[in-house]
């Protein structure tokens, strides 16, 4: 496991440390928590790529990224 996918792990076990009450849902919380976590990331790795277009092309990659990052709301 890369040492971001260690983080954001670490980061969905202290979500549900801070707001499970019940040890039974530990695990159903942690993947779900888990999961946005990398959703998120993986959005704003596609939209770093946008950021990144030749800037002849400014408008088009803003619009990209502004897309992809839109996709949480």
């Amino acid at each position: 496991m890369n040492n971001r996918i260690k983080e954001l792990a670490e980061q969905a076990w202290d979500y549900v440390d801070a707001h499970c009450p019940y040890a039974s849902e530990e695990q159903e919380m942690f993947e779900k928590k888990f999961a946005e976590l990398i959703a998120a990331a993986e959005r704003e790795a596609c939209a770093k790529v946008c950021d990144g277009i030749d800037r002849r092309y400014i408008n088009q990659a803003d619009k990209c990224a502004a897309a992809i990052r839109a996709r949480n709301e």
